[in-house]
């Protein structure tokens, strides 16, 4: 009956199914990507060099999380005064009244957004 009703709507009819058991499929096409892209399919020499340069690669990147990028500064007042402008109410609460997501503020929050608080310690 549905059918019937599709087609008599102009809608497309339903595609079938790419595979009869796309789960199963899923999993085993997961397994053989997972075993050819093991280091266990590398080269005994090959592995060796990795374990030996795994060390050094570990301090560098411990290096480089120590190491400020230029792009991470503080905000600047202006910055936090432009988050903090409200735009078009967009959501609603729970009580289904419309607000401004800037001024739409959880209990847990005690009256004061982040925006605020980093207003406060920015002056």
């Amino acid at each position: 009956m549905w059918r019937s009703v599709r087609t008599a709507s102009g809608a497309a009819p339903p595609h079938p199914a790419a595979h009869p058991h796309p789960q199963q499929e899923a999993e085993r096409l997961a397994t053989i990507f997972t075993s050819r892209g093991s280091s266990n399919q590398l080269p005994l020499h090959t592995r060796r060099t990795q374990q030996q340069l795994q060390p050094h690669r570990d301090e560098a990147v411990r290096e480089a999380m120590e190491v400020a990028d230029m792009t991470d500064r503080p905000f600047s007042l202006q910055e936090l005064q432009q988050a903090k402008r409200r735009g078009r109410d967009t959501a609603t609460g729970a009580d289904g009244a419309a607000r401004g997501s800037a001024e739409h503020r959880h209990e847990d929050h005690a009256g004061s957004s982040e925006v605020d608080q980093c207003m406060r310690h920015a002056e």
